[in-house]
């Protein structure tokens, strides 16, 4: 079977989709079942080196496009099978029914939408459509969840009615508060569909 041929928006030299999602591409379990065949910026300049950097790691041309047309040329090259959506979450959406309306198969962080409402729409049009639809989610597949599955599926600690869970980042990271670097913000607008509302409204008071 011949590689899937995936394109990403939002991936970029650096950030969230640089190191965390496109390396994983170049090992060899998965660098033979995908290839990174083109890349959408926001300018012309960061798609340029983000291309640049690509295809010398791929050993092939990655295209670069860019702005909005850039989105209509990457949804629609008839070299992308797949295209990945690799932004903020708040801005999902759009570039997520770009993709759909265009018939690629579909890469997207958890959760789609910046809502409920948001993200039933995309499944409905993904459905109609006849798309396949990849959802990832972060640390789903760590090491710890893991263990923890087995540990419930085996019954081993009992029958489990409910969890919850504590999470802790360095000062380094100031992503959950109570501080934030500027660029994460936006994660603190409960309108986004970032964190739930209980959540926000701690760490905003």
């Amino acid at each position: 079977m011949a590689p899937i041929r995936i394109g990403f928006i939002g991936l970029s030299t650096q950030g969230w989709a640089s190191t965390e999602v496109v390396p994983p591409l170049f090992h060899p379990l998965l660098a033979s079942k995908y290839t990174l065949t083109a890349l959408c910026t926001r300018s012309e300049a960061s798609a340029t080196a983000a291309a640049k950097k690509y295809s010398e790691l791929a050993g092939r041309t990655v295209k670069p496009y860019y702005g909005k047309d850039g989105v209509q040329g990457i949804v629609h090259d008839p070299e992308v099978d797949m295209v990945g959506v690799t932004v903020k979450m708040p801005d999902h959406f759009d570039l997520v029914m770009a993709v759909i309306d265009a018939g690629k198969d579909l890469f997207v962080e958890w959760t789609p939408g910046s809502s409920y409402e948001q993200t039933v729409r995309i499944a409905e049009a993904a459905k109609r459509k006849g798309i396949r639809v990849l959802v990832g989610g972060q640390a789903n597949q760590g090491v710890a969840i893991n263990k923890v599955k087995e540990l419930i599926e085996g019954g081993k600690i009992g029958r489990v009615l409910s969890t919850t869970a504590i999470l802790s980042a360095n000062e380094e990271t100031l992503y959950w508060g109570p501080k934030r670097k500027e660029w994460a913000r936006y994660n603190l607008d409960i309108n986004n569909g970032m964190l739930p509302r209980r959540t926000t409204a701690y760490m905003t008071n």
